[in-house]
């Protein structure tokens, strides 16, 4: 999926690829896209809201640094969105997991 401001064909900046980032990691942690929807309205709708669930499967398997991280990738705003500076020393990349 493409960010907000791509698909309403505003003006944009790196941080689409940010969106794309969460989106991708979405998908590999859940199983379907974040946005999934019947129609292209109830798909405008949920991510003008960044509305998306985990399933609770996956949410209770989950880091709250992961949790964290998809919500600052997922932001609608792109001034919400996190820097890649911010990303790439975020706790969920930078954590060593056992």
């Amino acid at each position: 999926y493409m960010a907000p401001q791509v698909v309403q064909k505003n003006t944009y900046s790196y941080k689409a690829d940010i969106w794309s980032i969460g989106v991708i990691l979405f998908e590999m942690l859940n199983g379907q896209t974040p946005f999934h929807s019947k129609n292209r309205a109830e798909f405008e709708g949920k991510v003008a809201a960044s509305s998306y669930n985990l399933k609770d499967s996956v949410q209770n398997s989950l880091t709250l640094e992961s949790i964290l991280f998809l919500s600052q990738c997922l932001q609608h705003n792109e001034l919400d969105r996190k820097c890649v500076t911010d990303l790439i020393t975020h706790p969920y990349i930078t954590t060593q997991y056992e």
